[in-house]
């Protein structure tokens, strides 16, 4: 590192009063994103992402929703403990992302005098890599992330390489950090430290769509449960990841004043419950029907509607059995469809694009599979029951619901 980034990263930190805190005994800076939110987003799914990388990487200890930053990591460094704290922009830009936005301030009105002019001020703390800094305030050593679905432009393009690149880059960060100082100035951390320690500890990340994210974590997934001897179906995994979402998106939504704990996923604890999620998949009750009841029950269906949708999935049972008026071919043909149709609904209400309670969602399903049913030929139309019996039989195998996903 030069000899300019390192006076300025620890040439003159000032000593604090008091010992430093631990970041477990600090309260957030904000809490203002513990708000529900209509579907999951992109910072869902990047909590779901390192909540799977948790499981095969020793060295992550826990994944933190919002309870400090957008998302924060504890990393285990030796018998050190090390703090990632990342910020998750999910911005559609009218350009790529650059200095002077990641600098840009929120600006205050104020009225001045009798004339009530207007006068605007940018308000110091408030831009997104000052925000970042901020949480520079604990004992323990920290570094930052900014996950993007935007591309950066050139200049903010460093901060994407790899650490072997960077290392070697002085000249480069050296010219970075000067950009950087001619909008945010010698604002500091409660550490003492500016935007030079920001810019020599901090890792950006393009991550791109919701729908890329997913796909990627997916991939981790799959491979996380073979290598614990587990095979489900496709549809089977996509389903438990989705309640993976569901748990980190409800941890965010835990209020740290009453229950800090539930804001924070730890190792132990994820495995089990995965491990549960599986075995509940795998091995269903025997008498079949009971997942089916306990979703439609989550969904306020009443107990009528309940038990006639149990009775449409035996019905559906018995003629897979029998085989009386569909061959193995079609019928995979039929449920592979409505498997299809199905899913594209339950995203639509996971993304927020349908914002309903169970009962509509149900009926929205229903109205679905029959529209399907209806478009076939009348030779090869099967009976509702039977197509309704589909729809039931798929969500008593966990792949289907009709409320949004949760833990």
């Amino acid at each position: 590192m030069s000899d300019e980034l390192r006076s300025s990263n620890d040439g003159a930190l000032p000593q604090p009063q008091q010992p430093r805190s631990s970041i477990r005994d600090l309260p957030p800076l904000e809490t203002g994103g513990s708000e529900a939110r209509r579907g999951f987003d992109l910072q869902d799914h990047v909590a779901a992402r390192h909540c799977i990388q948790m499981l095969t990487d020793a060295s992550l200890k826990e994944v933190w929703c919002e309870n400090q930053d957008d998302i924060t990591l504890i990393w285990q460094d030796n018998a050190e403990e090390r703090i990632e704290f990342i910020q998750v922009k999910n911005n559609q830009l009218d350009g790529l992302w650059s200095v002077a936005k990641l600098c840009s301030r929120d600006v205050s009105g104020a009225q001045s005098g009798d004339s009530q002019t207007s006068k605007k001020t940018k308000r110091i703390g408030t831009s997104i890599l000052e925000r970042s800094l901020a949480y520079d305030r604990c004992r323990e050593a920290c570094c930052f992330r900014i996950v993007t679905s935007w591309q950066v432009d050139k200049q903010l393009k460093f901060f994407t390489f790899g650490v072997a690149y960077r290392s070697n880059a002085h000249a480069e960060l050296a010219t970075l950090v000067v950009a950087i100082q001619e909008y945010v100035g010698d604002f500091r951390s409660t550490n003492g430290r500016d935007c030079a320690f920001w810019a020599s500890s901090t890792t950006w990340e393009v991550v791109g769509s919701i729908e890329a994210v997913k796909a990627s974590n997916l991939l981790e997934f799959h491979k996380y449960l073979h290598a614990q001897g587990v095979f489900v179906a496709v549809d089977q995994a996509d389903e438990i990841y989705m309640r993976l979402v569901g748990k980190v998106a409800e941890a965010s939504r835990a209020d740290w004043r009453l229950a800090p704990s539930q804001k924070r996923v730890q190792k132990g604890p994820l495995a089990a419950w995965i491990r549960q999620i599986v075995n509940d998949a795998m091995h269903p009750m025997p008498q079949g029907g009971g997942k089916l009841r306990s979703k439609m029950k989550n969904a306020l269906l009443p107990d009528d509607s309940i038990e006639s949708a149990i009775e449409e999935r035996a019905w559906y049972r018995e003629e897979l059995l029998t085989q009386r008026y569909f061959k193995t071919d079609e019928y995979r043909a039929i449920e592979g469809e409505i498997l299809s149709r199905l899913h594209s609904l339950r995203t639509q209400l996971d993304s927020g694009a349908l914002d309903e309670p169970g009962i509509a969602f149900h009926a929205r399903c229903r109205a679905d599979i029959e529209s399907f049913r209806q478009s076939l030929p009348p030779d090869k139309r099967p009976a509702m029951s039977f197509v309704q019996g589909c729809m039931y039989n798929i969500a008593d195998r966990c792949i289907h619901r009709f409320v949004r996903a949760t833990a």
